[in-house]
């Protein structure tokens, strides 16, 4: 599995990416993100490829040692060994090249969650701000709401204040229409 920067553009051969698969690479995938195979056919005959050849006893300098009609028993058999190993790289092949698609396909959804998530947390933050905006100025408006109930409060005090002078201010008239009578009676 080949790994790249995120937002690099990278191209790899599939060979690349079933070795590494093959060996379990391991990729940190909160920085970096995983390039998909282009042809997973190409990959397949590739490793098919290095197959007859995988241990030195059966490298060719070892074939020449027998006889030419062991060499017509052992090559059928190494045909049909290779032929066999071959549909066996094939299918683990395609093993391989469906779950590299699928840990493609995962890291391709694991990165649209993160950024579902991040944008959830951005409208969360918005939205806390909003709210404590909204409860600062619920509370400047009660503050408004105690000064203007204290302000009521004070007028009423000095319109009770009002209506008592008022009140006295008519009986001492009233008192002096009385005086005013009482003079002018006696004139």
């Amino acid at each position: 599995m080949a790994i790249a920067p995120r937002g690099a553009s990278l191209k790899l051969t599939p060979m690349v990416a079933l070795f590494g698969y093959m060996s379990q690479i391991r990729v940190k995938s909160s920085s970096y993100q995983i390039a998909p195979i282009k042809n997973p056919v190409d990959t397949v005959n590739l490793v098919a490829l290095y197959l007859p050849f995988r241990d030195l006893d059966e490298f060719p300098s070892s074939a020449a040692k027998a006889t030419p009609q062991d060499q017509n028993d052992g090559s059928k058999k190494d045909h049909q060994r290779q032929c066999s190993e071959i549909a066996d790289v094939q299918d683990n092949g395609g093993h391989c090249v469906n779950s590299m698609n699928v840990l493609v396909l995962a890291e391709s959804e694991r990165q649209c969650w993160l950024e579902k998530e991040a944008s959830l947390q951005e409208m969360i933050k918005q939205l806390q701000n909003e709210k404590d905006l909204q409860i600062h100025r619920e509370a400047g408006l009660e503050i408004k709401i105690l000064r203007l109930q204290s302000e009521k409060d004070s007028w009423h005090h000095q319109e009770g204040s009002l209506e008592q002078e008022i009140a006295q201010l008519l009986q001492e008239k009233a008192a002096l229409s009385v005086e005013e009578k009482k003079l002018q009676e006696k004139s």
